[in-house]
């Protein structure tokens, strides 16, 4: 059997390499490699020649090396991404969203509120005062996969970017696509809508986020 892990070490030689990914694309060729070689043997080549048609079948092994080693590198970049700044965000906003829409659902009727005569925005107050544990929740998890500060607040304070963002898509809508520009001719009400769902809830957010860019991350991203 031949030994694949050495002869595809030697044909690499000193590429700069970390020692764990130069195991894992070591490990990846000679797979391949020996997944060949069965193959070619099962054609009546003997050992040998069915050696040298393997390793024939890449021109400069360093670059082969390389090119593996710069798309685990994108894999694993994604995957850090994904951990460190979607997920968390996606739970924030999630969390957010459907406490709000529970909060709408109440009865809010005068004899059902903690107190008698709580103005109609009561869901709408509850809702802002509990945002920084929506924003703690969104840091603390980016923050445990690995997450910078900056990912960790854009994390913790996602809800109001996708407000934001829904916004802007509203006010785009009815100006191209039902040729109503009201809100871009009228500031004021664009404003009036942008400070109640994103300007403080972002703040609210960030207030909860804040703990987590003081404290360093402890763990490492496979904690």
């Amino acid at each position: 059997m031949p030994d694949w892990k050495r002869l595809i070490s030697e044909r690499i030689g000193t590429l700069a390499l970390s020692p764990e990914t130069r195991q894992e694309v070591i490990a990846e060729l000679a797979t391949h490699l020996e997944d060949l070689y069965q193959n070619i043997r099962a054609r009546g080549v003997n050992e040998s020649q069915a050696i040298e048609i393997a390793l024939s079948q890449a021109a400069d092994w360093q670059e082969l090396a390389r090119e593996i080693s710069d798309a685990k590198s994108q894999e694993g970049g994604m995957n850090d991404r994904s951990k460190q700044f979607w997920l968390p965000s996606l739970v924030t906003l999630t969390a957010s969203m459907v406490w709000l829409m529970l909060l709408q659902r109440w009865n809010w009727r005068p004899e059902t509120t903690f107190a008698y005569g709580l103005p109609p925005l009561a869901p709408y107050l509850i809702w802002l005062i509990t945002q920084p544990v929506f924003g703690a929740a969104g840091a603390y998890f980016s923050r445990r996969n690995g997450g910078n500060p900056l990912t960790r607040l854009a994390a913790g304070i996602f809800p109001s970017i996708a407000m934001f963002g829904l916004l802007i898509f509203i006010a785009l809508t009815g100006s191209f696509v039902e040729r109503n520009p009201f809100l871009w001719k009228h500031p004021v009400y664009f404003a009036l809508a942008v400070f109640p769902w994103v300007i403080f809830p972002a703040l609210a957010l960030a207030l909860g986020v804040l703990p987590f860019l003081r404290v360093a991350a402890r763990r490492t991203p496979n904690a």
